[in-house]
């Protein structure tokens, strides 16, 4: 059966030196270098990647009610983060630097398939 408590730890781990590598590069004086640009795409395309698999996690419960409270808490910590990640990107300066990059486009259809799985179980 799946392991829903290790799967999220697991996924966790993944997200969260990704998500604080993507805060540090677009808050970087000169991120207009392509090196610079090149790794804000990295991140973008590993977070949209790790966004599509928590969004598959939380949609794959049937409704909230027929999930433990285990379940409801590991569905809490993980929605936590990406709603982080979304206030990260909603910040001005932020929307305006990344808003013409496919990479930032990949990543908001990610968030787009995480709120409607969202919606669908809560």
């Amino acid at each position: 059966r799946f392991q829903l408590q290790e799967a999220s730890a697991f996924v966790l781990s993944l997200f969260e030196p990704c998500a604080q590598r993507y805060q540090q590069l677009l808050t970087m004086p000169a991120p207009g270098s392509a090196e610079v640009e090149g790794q804000l795409c990295e991140c973008e395309g590993e977070l949209a990647w790790l966004v599509y698999i928590i969004g598959t996690v939380l949609g794959s419960h049937l409704t909230p009610s027929s999930n433990s409270d285990a379940q409801q808490l590991v569905d809490a910590e993980l929605t936590a983060i990406v709603l982080r990640l979304l206030s990260l990107l909603d910040q001005p300066p932020n929307v305006q630097k990344r808003r013409a990059h496919r990479s930032n486009q990949h990543l908001e259809l990610a968030l787009i398939f995480f709120m409607q799985q969202f919606r669908k179980v809560y």
